[in-house]
């Protein structure tokens, strides 16, 4: 008896420290924590037992106590201890006072929602799938509105004209196509990518338009006429910040461009790697550069949010490293962005304080969009649209 009594004591102690030692981790994680740090106080516990109680007779042989004892730590305990060890960091609980409802769950593809973009007045959501399919949803009703198929790979970006009257459609048949909204037939089809057309852009007033490729090759194009008004190279990215304006991520270094005048000029930012996934607040006050990973053992770089106007950079409250899907709010007082497992998060800007997660997908979220009076929509692996909306707690 006093043996089971030192066993349980050793048993609560290392449920409690192993608990401690998994913060920052989600419940799930820390589940798994605590059951392999069990099934190794009972594998010793059998160990004990097995090998040293004269009550129960001989001694065992020190083998099969070992060999029986490993494999109950085995089989119990080093599966929990591998989830936990290679768990992604969990954001810390949200401040309260501002949430987002879910409001519908948008169906209709058959595959991954590679993009997403919510049209200017908020009642159209446009998604983009992994089997070039373009579904289109009335974001009141939720009913699907319109399907089409433009490609027969992936549909990477969709984007809404600043008036709405266009949803612009890329993808990797490198092709970029402009479809009117009211007939949803294809106006204009832009060539001249050599690889897929990863990422679109609008200039504020939609005269230009920005197709960047996965060759690193970033097309301005104008958005009525189809002509090219510039070509750069070595692009990895690129989002226009007003209605000339763009921040083009050069190698290391973020830049403006000028589409107008089409000259680049100062640097906003420099990186520790080529940042490929750039956003912009509306009016282009803010910048997030997107994490990514650096070096050959893919170390995560945290998410950087930049106020161009002090040019100085926000510190975002306990973001975890990465974050590849990011969305200004159209008020652009928070930032949306993704945080592994299905995760997505939200943070107030200026302050970078964390007030809001949503609930969490089952799988993977790959893009986000945000529309007027505080609509939110992401999309991932699990081949749905969540459309969200803020309320005021």
């Amino acid at each position: 008896m006093r043996f089971i009594g030192v066993l349980v004591v050793v048993a609560v102690v290392s449920t409690a420290v192993s608990w401690l030692l998994a913060t920052g981790l989600d419940a799930a994680d820390k589940i798994a924590s605590v059951v392999g740090a069990l099934a190794a106080v009972g594998s010793l516990g059998f160990a004990v037992w097995a090998w040293g109680n004269p009550e129960r007779g001989p001694r065992r042989s020190p083998k099969r106590v070992a060999l029986l004892s490993g494999a109950l730590l085995v089989v119990g305990g080093v599966p929990p201890l591998i989830v936990a060890v290679t768990a992604e960091e969990a954001p810390p609980p949200a401040t309260k006072g501002v949430e987002w409802v879910q409001q519908a769950v948008l169906t209709g593809s058959d595959s991954r929602i590679m993009s997403l973009s919510i049209s200017p007045n908020g009642k159209l959501i446009a998604a983009g799938d992994y089997r070039g399919e373009v579904h289109v949803w009335d974001a009141r009703s939720g009913d699907l509105v319109k399907e089409f198929q433009v490609d027969k790979d992936v549909v990477e970006a969709v984007a809404f004209s600043p008036d709405g009257s266009r949803l612009a459609v890329g993808g990797w048949d490198t092709k970029m196509r402009t479809v009117d909204t009211d007939t949803w037939t294809v106006k204009n089809t832009f060539t001249g990518a050599d690889d897929w057309v990863e990422a679109l852009s609008y200039s504020a007033d939609g005269e230009y338009i920005a197709i960047w490729s996965s060759d690193e090759v970033l097309h301005i194009r104008d958005a009525g006429s189809r002509k090219t008004v510039a070509t750069l190279k070595d692009v990895c990215g690129a989002v226009f910040l007003d209605n000339t304006m763009l921040a083009v991520s050069t190698g290391k270094e973020i830049r403006r461009y000028d589409a107008k005048a089409k000259s680049y000029g100062d640097t906003i930012v420099t990186t520790e790697h080529s940042s490929c996934d750039l956003d912009a607040s509306r009016g282009g006050t803010y910048l997030v550069v997107s994490g990514g990973v650096i070096g050959a053992d893919k170390r995560k770089v945290p998410t950087r949010l930049r106020d161009l106007k002090d040019g100085k950079d926000i510190t975002l409250q306990d973001a975890p490293a990465g974050g590849d899907a990011t969305a200004f709010t159209h008020d652009g007082k928070h930032l949306v962005m993704s945080t592994g497992k299905g995760g997505a998060s939200v943070w107030s800007v200026p302050d970078g304080k964390h007030v809001a997660e949503l609930p969490r997908a089952p799988e993977s979220v790959f893009t986000i969009a945000t529309g007027p009076d505080g609509l939110l929509a992401t999309g991932g692996a699990d081949n749905v649209v969540r459309l969200f909306r803020k309320q005021q707690g």
